[in-house]
């Protein structure tokens, strides 16, 4: 699901890792034409999606810094990593790093946070949608991430544009199952990521949207359609803040 887009960054994140397990759906499912739009064909999208794409992230990326300016101004980063630390994620270190000014970076005195044994078991690497280096490899971006969530059910499906017309797009709602991180758990931890703590409070009966792709193949989430326009995209499963 992208980094919990100040309440969910869909990218849910989502990556298949060491530190969650996917939880199954067992709901049966009949193998149907993949093109037209109907709850059957959707619930499969959404399958492969969540397979795909599943894991609820935080946006961070280490090494993390932290300046004295964020400590001042207690930033999130300045409220966030001091707790990590204590749930055993990260630990830190004085070190030197550096500022962005008008006139350029500047050195500065920095609080530098890595991940621990621990904290790697969560920290994941996956494709960054639509985007490629000079190679035209796909361009990877890890995050850390605090749950897996996988579907519940497929709600309803707004399509694009509308009959009579052949739609090419579509927003389809659902709810989710949520699988969090055991440090998740910690009361610490969720004062300081209450946007995560939302969606947890949400399992099974909050709805999330993904934007939908008509294609040769069938409909697929905007997110595994490579280069999917940016206009197209729903609100995907991660949660950053």
């Amino acid at each position: 699901m992208r980094a919990i887009q100040s309440f969910v960054s869909k990218s849910i994140v989502v990556f298949v890792g060491a530190g969650f397990a996917l939880a199954a759906c067992h709901r049966k499912i009949e193998k149907a034409d993949s093109k037209p739009p109907t709850i059957a064909t959707f619930t499969s999208g959404m399958l492969d999606y969540l397979k795909a794409r599943g894991d609820l992230c935080l946006g961070k990326q280490f090494p993390l810094d932290v300046t004295e300016r964020e400590e001042q101004s207690r930033s999130r980063d300045a409220l966030q990593m001091p707790v990590l630390e204590h749930a055993g994620l990260v630990t830190s270190s004085d070190a030197m790093g550096s500022m962005q000014t008008e006139d350029g970076p500047v050195p500065t005195k920095v609080r530098r946070y890595t991940l621990t044994e621990t904290g790697k078991l969560y920290y994941f690497s996956r494709p960054v949608p639509g985007q490629t280096d000079a190679k035209g490899a796909s361009v990877m971006r890890s995050d850390l991430c605090a749950a897996r969530l996988s579907l519940d059910k497929v709600v309803g499906f707004e399509l694009s544009p509308p009959a009579p017309a052949q739609p090419t797009s579509a927003v389809v709602s659902y709810t989710y199952k949520i699988e969090p991180a055991p440090w998740m758990s910690i009361p610490e931890v969720q004062n300081v990521f209450p946007a995560v703590l939302h969606v947890m409070l949400g399992a099974e009966s909050a709805q999330l949207k993904e934007g939908f792709t008509l294609t040769d193949s069938g409909w697929v989430a905007n997110e595994l359609v490579p280069s999917a326009p940016a206009a197209a995209k729903g609100a995907a499963p991660v949660a950053n803040r």
